[in-house]
């Protein structure tokens, strides 16, 4: 509905109920309450942005951190593969030296979501954990 179509209809109804009412900003709700959270919005598309942002480097990071572990092991598996290394042991071999580091960034991501909860909780009036 179009707002001069609406606020001469209503114009007469709020002056029958109160005369000395004055009738000024007349928005439909939706919008009004669009402009009042356009902030959280934003903020909510930038934090998203981010976190995807985080976890495309932190997959990143993992497959470089372990690419490197396997390129420093080169020689120790070719070695190991000449004195007759099983596939399986070798690829337990790389896993568990190369999961070692990403446990370790796993655990400190932890704590560091917990510290972010923490944050994030404080900006949310009003919303449960």
């Amino acid at each position: 509905m179009d707002r001069e179509v609406l606020l001469t209809s209503l114009a007469p109804a709020v002056r029958d109920v109160d005369p000395n009412q004055s009738i000024v900003d007349v928005r439909p709700l939706v919008e009004r309450m669009a402009s009042t959270v356009w902030q959280q919005r934003t903020m909510t598309a930038v934090l998203l942005g981010l976190a995807g942002l985080a976890v495309v480097l932190a997959t990143v990071g993992i497959y470089g951190v372990l690419a490197y572990g396997v390129a420093q092991q080169h020689r120790e598996i070719g070695v190991r593969r000449a004195l007759g290394a099983e596939d399986a042991d070798l690829r337990a071999l790389v896993l568990a030296q190369g999961m070692r580091p990403v446990a370790l960034g796993v655990c400190a991501g932890v704590l560091g979501s917990v510290a972010a909860w923490r944050i994030i909780e404080s900006f949310a009036f009003g919303v449960p954990a």
